[in-house]
């Protein structure tokens, strides 16, 4: 059968496309134009898209200077270190991000995943290491030098084994954020390039905590987002794009209400918001918890939630509990942490059963 010149132009279009995708995951990053060479017009400066806050800068740049340019397994020591410190292994997202992308600058996208490396299973996986901190940090730097990888995202996470998908979308989300001038709305709508509606929610996630906290030593001013108005990105969103933007939104209100716990509650309770929309903000709340009690005394997080309805308790402890089990905190651990509820133990149990 003879094709039309259309269907082999599409064939060829696609297999350049995947091609394409493939050599970028395999290469280094290209190296910076030298600045004395005047023949040639010096690429645009990249970012800085570190994430790491001043209080854990000198804990990041300890951990990084572990990384031997020559050697992709120093990656392991690095795992090694984290997982040994269980106070930073438990508080440390934001370095993780900044740790992936050193190592994608210096390693390449495959290479500092690790997956295809024979040491991977002898050591903490770097998958789980800072709820998933690592993998999306590389994801991010990979878009920073290759912009193009917005036209194939779903060959990108491709190359993660299926359990970790959903961390690389997240990955993703975060990423276009960074390709697209951090304008939230062009990434999302990149987002909606993902083939399966459920990695393109993951892919939502990422665009709203990019916005909400992103770019950590940025002045307001350049949020994106109307500080005393931090539900407003939401309200203002697509149906299909609410849930996972109030998920995010307790974040832009702690970054700016520092510590403001009480009001944070009271804002995602409080502001007339649906039933959905309610319980969507009190859970991505209850993910702030970790960083509140630095995994530690969880069941202390149940004071902030006294007096409110079971459904909306419910929603605030499945924030808690799912982003405890992320960050490595045994079922077990958990299930004690419940019993010390003084008077939320069986919404936590009932809760931590039904993950």
């Amino acid at each position: 059968m003879k094709l039309k010149p259309s269907v082999c132009l599409i064939f060829v279009g696609a297999a350049l496309t995947i091609f394409g995708t493939a050599l970028f995951l395999q290469t280094k990053p290209v190296a910076q134009v030298p600045k004395n060479d005047e023949s040639v017009i010096p690429a645009k400066p990249l970012p800085d898209i570190s994430k790491t806050l001043p209080a854990q800068q000198a804990v990041r740049d300890k951990l990084i200077a572990m990384l031997d340019p020559h050697d992709p397994n120093s990656i392991f020591k690095v795992v090694d270190v984290i997982g040994a410190d269980k106070a930073l292994a438990l508080n440390c997202h934001d370095v993780g991000h900044d740790i992936g992308h050193k190592a994608y600058e210096l390693y390449g996208f495959l290479d500092a995943m690790t997956f295809n490396n024979p040491e991977h299973l002898k050591h903490t996986l770097v998958e789980y290491i800072c709820a998933g901190g690592y993998m999306h940090g590389i994801v991010e730097e990979l878009a920073l030098h290759e912009p193009k990888f917005k036209a194939a995202p779903d060959i990108l996470c491709a190359q993660v084994p299926d359990a970790h998908r959903e961390s690389c979308y997240h990955g993703i989300g975060h990423a276009l954020m960074f390709s697209d001038d951090r304008h939230a709305e062009a990434a999302l709508t990149d987002c909606r390039n993902i083939q399966h509606s459920k990695d393109m929610y993951r892919c939502f996630e990422g665009v709203w905590m990019e916005l909400f906290w992103g770019n950590a030593q940025a002045p307001a001013s350049s949020f994106g987002w109307d500080i005393q108005k931090p539900l407003a990105p939401c309200i203002a969103a697509k149906d299909d794009e609410k849930p996972t933007c109030f998920l995010y939104a307790p974040f832009g209100y702690l970054r700016t209400h520092v510590k403001d716990y009480p009001g944070a509650v009271q804002t995602c309770a409080r502001s007339g918001l649906s039933n959905s929309d309610a319980q969507f903000c009190l859970k991505g709340l209850g993910i702030t918890m970790m960083s509140k009690f630095k995994g530690q005394h969880l069941e202390s997080s149940e004071m902030y939630v006294d007096g409110l309805p079971t459904e909306q308790k419910r929603a605030f402890y499945e924030g808690v509990l799912g982003y405890a089990t992320l960050s490595g905190i045994s079922n077990d651990e958990l299930t004690a942490t419940c019993a010390l509820f003084k008077t939320d133990s069986a919404i936590c149990e009932s809760v931590l059963r039904a993950r």
